[in-house]
Formats: structure tokens, sequence, C-alpha cells
């Protein structure tokens, strides 16, 4: 047994010395991949557990301002992880859902493994696309969180979930290229990808049906 964890760590130290990319050695948390994980599991932890907790004998806290210039903020440098916590503190706990769970618990771990081994080339495209999506999502959250005054301008939430709906289509075809043409880019990350829009696609149609088309079938009725 202990051989076997002997050589799956040397094996483990190989893959970090032979196939990283030398270039982001000294980056903040790319030395090891067990902080990011860790941060992964707090970040479960308290949006899944310990916030609904602390905050189930407390009044919702008012964060218009703070949401202004998160959202602001987030337009800027289009970043994650931290909207759900905004969520349990305004008792809105009912907000994280499947879809904010897979999507801000697997792209840190994502992130960290393409930007170590895959860094440029093929890759950056869904990076590049995705962060275009989000300067505009935190733009409309950012609109919505400054108040009744600017949601009315807001008509355009329906086609923000269109938008990302389009991504990942377009990825799980810039993926499926791979497949087809060798440009050297690995063919089982290309497979994992194509696996990760065709989930993500399903979680946000599933999101689409339930928060459009279920309400303007009510409306009809």
């Amino acid at each position: 047994m202990a051989g076997l964890v002997k050589m799956a760590i040397d094996r483990y130290e190989n893959i970090l010395d032979s196939i990283s990319d030398p270039r982001v050695n000294d980056w903040p948390l790319m030395d090891s991949p067990i902080p990011t994980l860790l941060m992964v599991v707090t970040y479960l932890y308290v949006v899944t557990f310990l916030g609904p907790r602390l905050m189930a004998n407390r009044k919702p806290f008012q964060l218009k301002r703070i949401l202004v210039v998160y959202n602001a903020f987030q337009v800027a440098f289009s970043s994650l992880m931290l909207w759900e916590i905004f969520f349990i503190l305004r008792k809105k706990d009912n907000q994280v859902s499947l879809l904010h769970l897979y999507h801000h618990s697997l792209t840190p771990i994502e992130t960290w493994i393409c930007v170590k081994f895959l860094a440029g080339g093929h890759g950056t495209f869904s990076n590049l696309i995705n962060n275009i999506v989000h300067v505009i999502m935190y733009f409309y959250y950012m609109m919505s969180a400054m108040g009744p005054e600017y949601q009315k301008y807001l008509w355009w939430k329906k086609h923000l979930t269109t938008i990302q709906l389009a991504q990942f289509t377009l990825v799980f075809f810039h993926s499926a290229q791979v497949l087809v043409f060798d440009c050297g880019y690995p063919k089982f990350i290309a497979a994992l990808l194509l696996v990760h829009s065709t989930i993500f696609f399903a979680l946000f149609f599933d999101f689409y049906q339930q928060a459009y088309k279920k309400k303007e079938k009510v409306k009809q009725t």
C-alpha cells in the first residue's frame, strides 16, 4: 500500500515538473491544487450549511450599496465566487441552486488545471467568451442592485440567459473541432469540455424554462 502511495506521489510530481507550464510556477496558488480545493470545500460549506445556519434567526442584511460596488467590480474584472455569500446575508439562500453550486465549485478547479497545464492556444476561446458574457451579466446585476428606478431598464433579462446558452453552444462546437482536426490540444480535455458545456447548457436551459416559459404559460391562462 505504501508503495502505491509513493508511486502515485512520484507520478503526480513528475506531471507537475514535466508538463506544467513553467511560466506560472511562481504565481499565487499555482504550486499545488490543495489551496484551490480547500477554497472550493470552504465555499460549499459556507453557502450550503454555515451561512444559512448563521442567518436563521437574523434579519436579512440590506446590501444595496455593497452589491452595486461589487457588481461594478465584477464588470471590470469578471471574477466569481462571492455572489452566493450575498444571497445568504440577504436571507435569499433559496437562490443558491444546483446551477450555482456546480458552476462555482467546478470553475476554480477547472481554471487551475487549465492555467497550470494548458495555458493559451485552443483553450483561450472559451475563457474569452466567458469573460465577455460575465461583463454583460454583472452589468445586469449592478443595474438590478441599484433599485427600481434602474430595474425598469432591465427588460432584456430573458435575453441574458439566451446569451449564456449561446456561449455553451459555441464552446461545445469549438471543443468538438479537436476530435476531428488534430491541433495538438489534448483530445481528452476537449471531450471533458464537451461534457462540461453540455451539462451547463442543460442546467441553464432548465433555469430558462422554469423562469420564463412557465411564467408565460401562467400569464396566458
